[in-house]
């Protein structure tokens, strides 16, 4: 069977060990980050080929091969906080109250009055002398940060900056309205009305924001990787689910951002380099990769039905000497049974503990099913009834059944003098298609 690859793959990377990411924390297996945005997958493997080498020409004589090496390279088309710290090894941390990050933030903004500025944000500084809270009950402490400049730019009527730097000397918060309202003098004495200033401040941010930071001594780590993708099967053309697995992937901590006015939009490669490891299902021997292909997902085909019984069998209890002719198809079976049992010949065990009867003979089935189905069986007997009254009240038992037991113990069902008819229905649980169905004709008689 051969197949043709043309998709992208889907790719979730698994923790290896516990660890963080931001302020999440996972635990060896489970799922750290989904890639479902990718525009190209490649796996490549490479060798190192050494020869012995000699004679007249110095020709090649034997060749050893090793330094195997296996390099997962996907391209993504999007990049997320999380992606990128996995790709660059950088710790990602999250805004808290006890941890703000200070945003920086610029704003062009009409002077309302002279002298007087209205940041639609609420801006950190660094002079603690002049800052107030007009509104609600926060405190200036909320604001206070020893790092955060406030500067304001005059513009021209070009919109460019003209001046130099100017610093407030007032600093007022309004917690209800989110706004900060500055005052300042420009170099000329005044900034008047209606003039259009550049805010450049700083906001702190205590959710909804990240910090990614690269260091010297943090790189990319390993991961165990899983990625699914379809391959067109030839024959018939419909695409079969795969899955590629590398049970320990090291990321490759190189990176490039490319930013651009025109062209196409930045891509992010990821690179990822084989380690040998278990995978989760075969502890017995390391591999650096793993592909499985799914041939038939759903519906059975004659190449994937074994292992099943050889074919339908039908059998009477050892030495009750019945007759039985089977007419019908594989699917639709007609038997008729007959016979005339004598004391002995025909015991069988009706009770749940112990007594045997002399009116009730066994029949077993060797049915054509698969090991990995379940199965569901319908028997409808009148002997159910006669023997198991208050069990089966209408005659009629239904239960599930494994393949694999099918496969191992034949079914067994009871047949009593006059029984008749008994229909007993096969049916695949999952698909609710019906196997086979058997219906018998009882003619026996016990002496």
């Amino acid at each position: 069977m051969r197949f043709g690859i043309r998709e992208i793959c889907d790719v979730v990377l698994r923790a290896k060990s516990y660890q963080t990411l931001g302020s999440r924390k996972f635990y060896k297996n489970e799922p750290v980050l989904y890639f479902d945005t990718l525009r190209t997958s490649t796996l490549e493997g490479a060798a190192t080929t050494v020869y012995a080498q000699g004679g007249r020409g110095y020709t090649r004589l034997i060749a050893w091969e090793g330094e195997r090496t296996l390099t997962f390279t996907m391209e993504d088309a999007l990049l997320s906080p999380e992606s990128f710290s996995i790709l660059s090894g950088a710790g990602l941390l999250d805004a808290t109250a006890d941890k703000p990050i200070f945003v920086h933030q610029t704003s062009q903004i009409e002077v309302e009055a002279d002298n007087t500025i209205v940041v639609p944000d609420l801006a950190c500084w660094n002079n603690k002398k002049v800052m107030e809270v007009g509104t609600r009950d926060g405190q200036v402490d909320d604001y206070y940060e020893s790092a955060a400049d406030i500067f304001i730019m005059t513009l021209d009527a070009n919109g460019q900056v003209n001046a130099e730097p100017c610093i407030p000397v007032r600093a007022v918060y309004d917690e209800t309205a989110k706004t900060t309202t500055l005052t300042c003098y420009s170099h000329a004495g005044t900034l008047p009305e209606d003039s259009v200033v550049l805010v450049d401040y700083y906001v702190k941010r205590t959710g909804g924001a990240q910090t990614i930071e690269i260091t010297a001594d943090k790189f990319g780590g390993n991961y165990y990787l899983e990625a699914s993708t379809l391959f067109r099967r030839e024959s018939d053309g419909v695409d079969m689910p795969a899955e590629f697995i590398i049970p320990n992937c090291k990321v490759q901590s190189n990176f490039t951002f490319s930013m651009a006015a025109n062209g196409d939009p930045s891509t992010f490669t990821f690179t990822m380099d084989a380690f040998p490891d278990y995978t989760k299902f075969d502890r017995t021997h390391k591999v650096l990769a793993a592909i499985q292909v799914i041939n038939d997902e759903s519906e059975e085909s004659e190449e994937t039905r074994e292992p099943c019984t050889q074919s339908f069998n039908v059998a009477a209890y050892s030495g009750a000497g019945l007759n039985i002719i089977e007419a019908g198809t594989d699917d639709n079976i007609q038997l008729t049974v007959s016979g005339e049992l004598t004391t002995g010949s025909n015991l069988y065990d009706t009770a749940t503990f112990g007594t045997l009867s002399d009116d009730a003979v066994e029949v077993d089935f060797n049915l054509p099913v698969r090991t990995d189905k379940v199965y569901t069986i319908k028997q409808e007997n009148p002997a159910l009834g006669e023997f198991w009254p208050s069990e089966f009240a209408d005659d009629v038992k239904e239960k599930d059944y494994e393949g694999k037991l099918l496969n191992n113990e034949p079914y067994q069902i009871v047949l009593m003098q006059g029984g008749t008819p008994v229909i007993i229905t096969v049916t695949e649980k999952d698909s609710q298609k019906v196997v086979t169905k058997i219906t018998i004709t009882n003619s026996v008689t016990f002496a």
